[in-house]
């Protein structure tokens, strides 16, 4: 014969929203940088990488024709990629901290 028993649940620990909104944006930063490095050295290598992911999609459409390096659009992602994923993290956190206190 089992026995159920119920113990009480502790609180959940709230989340510290801004350091983990920065660490997850110098994660993501560092992802970018990366990223950028591979395409500008081996492009051929994030086909290679990400094709597996998409499940018989094809990536050879999208492989620039001539230079996709363009200093403008590498800052801009560098400033914005960053930002999105500390916002969302942010977001997501807070959140957390809402509803796990409730």
């Amino acid at each position: 014969m089992s026995t159920v028993s119920r113990e009480a649940m502790g609180t959940a620990a709230r989340l510290a929203t801004v350091p983990l909104a920065n660490a997850a944006a110098t994660v993501a930063l560092a992802a970018y940088l990366i990223c950028a490095v591979l395409s500008a050295l081996a492009p051929g290598v994030l086909v290679w990488f990400f094709q597996p992911w998409l499940h018989g999609l094809s990536l050879e459409p999208l492989r620039p024709a001539g230079t996709w390096f363009r200093p403008a659009e590498f800052v801009i992602g560098l400033i914005t990629f960053p930002a999105a994923v500390w916002l969302t993290t942010a977001a997501i956190a807070a959140l957390y901290n809402t509803w796990a206190h409730r």
